[in-house]
């Protein structure tokens, strides 16, 4: 029962993850497409801003895409990551309780 309790969450979780990625991506096009009429000049009368940078349209673009694109590969292959990390983070814990092991047995010993 608390196998199935845990796979639920686990399952509604990733649809939540899921939904979030889902809701960011018309957010990325309006912001982005405004930010970009922005810089070009559409709200000051046709002119370009002369205090906006030529590259930050492009940079913010790219920025916020390329995270879009990172979450999305996350959600993906998340499994793979967790998994990998739950791996690493055992053999660090079996780490130190060896060494806690070896430092307590040494600190026994009579000399």
């Amino acid at each position: 029962m608390k196998d199935q309790d845990k796979t639920y969450k686990e399952v509604v979780n990733r649809v939540k993850q899921l939904k979030n990625l889902y809701n960011h991506i018309p957010v990325y096009i309006i912001i982005s497409a405004l930010y970009v009429a922005f810089c070009l000049g559409a709200f000051d009368g046709g002119r370009f801003s002369q205090y906006i940078p030529f590259w930050s349209p492009v940079c913010m673009v790219v920025g916020y895409g390329l995270s879009l694109v990172g979450y999305s590969i996350y959600l993906k292959h998340g499994r793979f990551f967790e998994s990998y990390y739950k791996q690493w983070e055992n053999r660090k814990i079996e780490e130190y309780l060896k060494r806690e092991e070896e430092r307590v047995s040494s600190l026994d010993r009579w000399e």
